[in-house]
């Protein structure tokens, strides 16, 4: 199977936090914001010892918890005037929530 995109992922992690519609895609501004959590997420997970792929591929058998993961980390500034909605995001789909 091969693995996922960059792209992909951004795309996925946009979805998931509602900012982009099937078809859409995503913005230059919102791409550099994905795609520095997908480096710092992909950093914790090292240090965890649980990441083993590059910043920019993917094996697809994470990318929709990874994806998950990166959109936790991206909800408060893509939610910058609404902290409780990114607050619920993170509670209801961030890390703590895969763990359950």
């Amino acid at each position: 199977m091969a693995d996922a995109t960059l792209a992909e992922l951004r795309t996925q992690v946009m979805q998931e936090l509602s900012a982009l519609a099937g078809g859409e895609t995503v913005d230059a501004t919102d791409a550099a914001l994905v795609d520095a959590r997908v480096v710092s997420c992909n950093e914790e997970l090292r240090e965890l010892e649980i990441c083993y792929w590059s910043d920019t591929a993917f094996p697809q058998s994470i990318l929709n918890a990874l994806a998950l993961y990166v959109a936790a980390a991206c909800a408060g500034p893509m939610y910058p005037g609404a902290p409780q909605e990114a607050e619920q995001f993170r509670l209801t789909k961030g890390p703590d929530a895969l763990r359950r």
